[in-house]
């Protein structure tokens, strides 16, 4: 087919599936470092795709400065006011709001179909959401409302926008739910940074009998608070808790919780019940967040549990203890037979005589028991645990270690940081690792090293056979696997961690045709993998992070 012929067929096509084709797209690179949306390159095509373009490139209008008004005359004059669905005043990070300046509502120019309202660069008052709901095109549209929320009380927002679907709140204080309240049609609530009033978490059920997504970040709401939240309203099936203060809290005294079976009143999250078992089991390990999905059983027996659990994760950053919490999960964890997307970053200590494979296959092994896992994540320094190999007489110095040089805190980046931390051990050391280099890059021996070239990609290549293999394992003896990331920094690391990506392609029957694998860390030139914190997210809490704050080139690299 020519390439006129296939211009023209894609000019013909349906404007539902040209948006299914651009939604796989996002951004396109014009120019080598220029990128631009996919929308604003069609519309300087042709008069066709200008005609599908611009409605879909104004229906959400990022405002990063609050020149409101200007931005929004423009749009308004190009005639496609009509079009928007989602204004966003500032920051699109939830988590880094600030509340410096109150935003007054007479900024804020009619958008008559508006659905969506993201700001938080400048704190909101009950007087600007009253106005705001006073007009009556923005009370019976709004159905997803984001604010920085600098007020004590919260109104009965049902009232004011009775289409209201999503609410998430940075709160600048602790917050109280106005009485009465009531808001069946909210189905997603997110807070974060300071809290509801005790009275208020005893009311949840109550003020939101609909509620499914509830996510908490960085507030003083407790664990046991929580618990009763999640006991009392039968329709969550989606919780992300990450509390301000980091409180260990044991995997025995959650879980009952989350499937609806717990008989047992919960005395100190942190200490173990004095009915279970003595011996070290799955119910002792410990975490500080966590998030998770479940769905209701159809038809529970009496004594079985109510729910399902089909995503989990926890994370915890104190990782000392000499256990190993990630093979105790895997191994003996009770709902491996449901459970779709697991991450873990708790405490990986395994034997010191095993070898990086030894311990993969451990691993591979215990994944028989997950029937039904996609999505396997974990974050752990197996460096001092585990080596990639049983020690040989070329053993190589930073390429064999098994945390990647970027990650180790000397920061080993380039083959310079390298010669400068190897000129301190034997020679023949040094020298080993010269002519490995060498023979990575395929140059002769006498040839000299750039000393600004870059150790990650070595390193990579150098182990991405044994890596491969362990990944191909897992996706051998786990046939549903599709996506496994090895987080190779210590958890303290929260924003810029090393990590190794993996994809599973399959064959029609279900066999393993091949593993694909990309290794991202800090500072390079590749695309921004998220943090483990970011890529824990699950459920409606993922999709979200992945449309508003994760590039979406770094997941579709494979």
């Amino acid at each position: 087919m020519s390439l006129s012929n296939a211009r023209a067929q894609f000019i013909t096509l349906p404007n539902e599936l040209l948006q299914l084709i651009c939604s796989f797209v996002g951004v396109c690179f014009v120019f080598p470092g220029e990128k631009r949306d996919i929308y604003a390159v069609l519309a300087q095509t042709n008069s066709r795709l200008r005609s599908f373009a611009l409605p879909c490139y104004f229906n959400k209008i990022d405002i990063p400065k609050f020149n409101v008004k200007a931005r929004t005359k423009f749009v308004q004059d190009a005639g496609y006011i009509d079009a928007v669905r989602c204004l966003r005043l500032g920051s699109r990070d939830f988590a880094r709001c600030a509340r410096k300046r109150i935003y007054l509502c007479i900024d804020l120019p009619l958008i008559p179909r508006l659905r969506e309202l993201i700001c938080m660069d400048r704190a909101i008052d009950y007087v600007f959401l009253h106005c705001l709901a006073k007009h009556s095109k923005y009370q019976s549209r709004l159905q997803h409302i984001s604010l920085c929320w600098c007020d004590d009380r919260l109104p009965d927002i049902q009232l004011w926008f009775p289409q209201l679907k999503t609410l998430c709140l940075a709160l600048c204080a602790p917050v109280h739910l106005e009485s009465p309240f009531s808001a069946p049609s909210l189905t997603a609530l997110s807070i974060c940074h300071h809290r509801l009033s005790p009275q208020s978490c005893a009311s949840v059920n109550t003020c939101f009998p609909n509620l499914c997504i509830l996510s908490l970040y960085h507030t003083g709401i407790e664990f046991m608070e929580l618990c009763s939240i999640i006991e009392t309203a039968p329709s969550l099936c989606e919780v992300t808790y990450r509390p301000r203060v980091p409180k260990q809290i044991l995997l025995g005294h959650l879980i009952p919780v989350i499937v609806g079976e717990s008989s047992f009143d919960i005395q100190d999250p942190a200490f173990q019940a004095s009915h279970w078992p003595v011996n070290y089991t799955w119910r002792n390990v410990a975490f500080v967040n966590l998030a998770f999905v479940r769905k209701p059983v159809k038809s529970p027996t009496e004594n079985s549990p109510k729910y399902s659990l089909i995503s989990l994760s926890l994370e915890r950053r104190d990782l000392g203890d000499e256990r190993d919490d990630l093979m105790e999960i895997l191994e003996s964890f009770p709902c491996q037979t449901t459970i779709e997307e697991l991450c873990i970053g708790i405490a990986i200590c395994p034997n010191s005589d095993l070898t990086f494979d030894d311990y993969m296959l451990k691993v591979a092994n215990s994944l028989r028991q997950w029937p039904c896992l996609r999505r396997f994540a974990f974050a752990g320094d197996l460096e001092g645990c585990c080596a990639f190999w049983a020690l040989q007489p070329r053993d190589i110095p930073i390429l064999d270690y098994i945390t990647a040089p970027g990650a180790d805190d000397e920061k080993l980046l380039t083959i310079e940081d390298a010669e400068r931390f190897l000129q301190y051990i034997a020679d023949n050391e040094y020298q080993d690792f010269v002519s490995e280099m060498l023979e990575i890059l395929e140059l002769p021996e006498d040839a000299v090293l750039d000393p600004s070239m870059e150790l990650m990609p070595l390193w990579e290549v150098r182990h991405e056979v044994e890596v491969s293999a362990a990944v191909r394992e897992m996706a051998k003896l786990c046939p549903t696997l599709e996506e496994f990331v090895w987080y190779i920094d210590r958890l303290e690391s929260i924003e810029k961690q090393s990590s190794w990506h993996w994809k599973v392609r399959r064959k029609g029957d279900g066999s393993v045709d091949r593993v694909l694998g990309s290794l991202f860390w800090p500072d390079s030139c590749r695309p921004v993998f998220p943090p483990f914190g970011d890529y824990a997210l699950v459920g409606e809490e993922r999709k979200s992070a992945e449309n508003h704050g994760w590039p979406k080139t770094a997941f579709r690299q494979s």
